[in-house]
């Protein structure tokens, strides 16, 4: 593994950290929205889906505002940490992990990163015990370290929804 070091500082909104590090994201797949929320319309005709069409349009509902209303959701936790209303600065190098701003630092080795994916255009690293480093996918591709920092989470954590 090559030496390197990415660092790349941001200040994001509270729909930027929901968008980014929620976890239903109906925004990310439209076309498959609008598809059940068709459907959902269609059965809405008819006294013999009447029910599932009203199922349907609730959970379509549910998943619009769920991630604003939720107390455990991304919205709550952009809401309950101070440090995510800062600037921050993400840092990753071969040999750790850091976010740091005028009232935080963290780091970590590789070998405490638990949990890692890629979503709406940044990789998100989450290790044990620190915030959720998010690194713009695109900046570290155009840093020449984005192989290099996926090969990492790769070899120390699991990435999102699957066993390790």
């Amino acid at each position: 593994m090559s030496n390197f070091a990415f660092e790349q500082s941001v200040k994001l909104s509270e729909r930027e950290y929901i968008n980014a590090a929620g976890l239903l994201d109906w925004h990310r797949r439209p076309r498959r929205m609008a598809i059940i929320l068709g459907i959902a319309v269609l059965c809405l005709f008819s006294t013999y889906t009447l029910v599932l069409g009203l199922v349907l349009l609730l959970l379509s509902l549910l998943c619009v505002v769920m991630p604003r209303l939720l107390p455990m959701g991304a919205a709550a936790t952009y809401r309950d940490s101070r440090y995510l209303q800062h600037e921050l600065t993400f840092r990753a190098t071969d040999l750790q992990l850091s976010v740091t701003s005028s009232e935080l630092q963290c780091q970590c080795t590789w070998k405490n990163l638990k949990v890692w994916r890629e979503r709406n255009g940044w990789l998100i690293l989450s290790p044990d015990g620190m915030p959720q480093l998010l690194l713009s996918v695109q900046r570290l591709k155009d840093a020449g370290v984005y192989d290099a920092v996926v090969a990492l989470a790769r070899e120390n954590a699991s990435e999102f929804g699957e066993l390790k």
